[in-house]
């Protein structure tokens, strides 16, 4: 078998496989959020503190508003005749029978 000898082509192309090794490289870390992420969850914080502000602002102002007409003298008559919805109908439909009859 020491007949057999290499012959390479004058023309066209030579192919040779080679065998790849893995490269191994140094571990990036990377982040668990990304930038714009944060940046939006920053900008959700401060607008829902900004939410809590105004309402608890809204909560003072409508206590104060509150407290103020407690103590205006827009209190009602004690004296003063106070409606009465049961006897009002019933008053209606006496009236309703009178005109009824007449």
């Amino acid at each position: 078998m020491s007949g057999v000898r290499e012959v390479m082509p004058m023309t066209g192309l030579l192919f040779q496989e080679q065998a790849l090794n893995p490269v191994l490289c140094k571990p990036k870390l990377m982040p668990l959020k990304s930038v714009t992420l944060e940046r939006l969850e920053r900008m959700q914080k401060e607008a829902q503190e900004k939410m809590w502000e105004l309402e608890k602002e809204l909560v003072k102002a409508a206590e104060a508003a509150d407290n103020d007409a407690d103590t205006s003298d827009q209190r009602p008559d004690p004296n003063a005749p106070q409606a009465d919805v049961w006897r009002a109908d019933e008053e209606q439909q006496q009236q309703q029978q009178d005109e009824g009859e007449a």
